[in-house]
């Protein structure tokens, strides 16, 4: 395949043709952000000056989005390996970190899925916490791992009361058991 030129077939992919300027050198141009009426420009910025970079946390935030989609399409490992890079950048969200626990359950380590999850038990001041506290809808989640978790390990009862657990946050969420 040959790399150096891509052709877009507009009819294909788009619903008309590509108008003036809005071929792929559109993108590379100065000037790719307008500014809005209720943007403030700061000292020394010019019309066409690119925004500042996003934070790692929004990175991590967007990793972990692409790692739910991967989860949810069948492939718990690319989930992981991007949760956890999510994790890394910043994004320790309680959706985060049971989307790391969940794909570790399903690509069969259910011992780190188990270590991920007590990061809900962690003060907030301590390092590695949550970066804001779980809602009930989270927390009957993380129940429910455990569950399965205990579960695959053997030990009934503990599912049976992290599963109670779930069910009762669950309840307190509005939802129904």
């Amino acid at each position: 395949m040959n790399n150096s030129s891509l052709s877009l077939n507009s009819s294909q992919y788009l619903d008309g043709p590509l108008g003036k300027g809005e071929g792929p050198d559109a993108f590379a141009t100065t000037e790719w952000r307008q500014q809005s009426e209720d943007e403030s420009w700061q000292d020394g910025d010019e019309p066409g000056t690119p925004p500042p970079p996003p934070n790692s946390q929004q990175h991590g935030q967007v990793l972990s989005s692409l790692a739910l989609i991967y989860l949810r399409h069948g492939d718990p490992a690319r989930a992981m390996v991007l949760s956890l890079a999510g994790m890394a950048m910043g994004d320790l969200t309680p959706s985060t970190i049971l989307i790391v626990a969940e794909a570790m359950l399903r690509a069969g380590d259910p011992e780190q899925a188990m270590t991920v999850l007590t990061r809900f038990d962690r003060k907030p001041d301590q390092p590695g916490a949550l970066s804001h506290a779980p809602n009930q809808a989270e927390i009957a989640a993380r129940h429910y791992i455990t569950a399965r978790i205990l579960h695959r390990r053997g030990d009934n009862e503990g599912a049976r009361a992290a599963l109670a657990r779930s069910r009762e946050a669950q309840l307190l969420h509005g939802g129904q058991a």
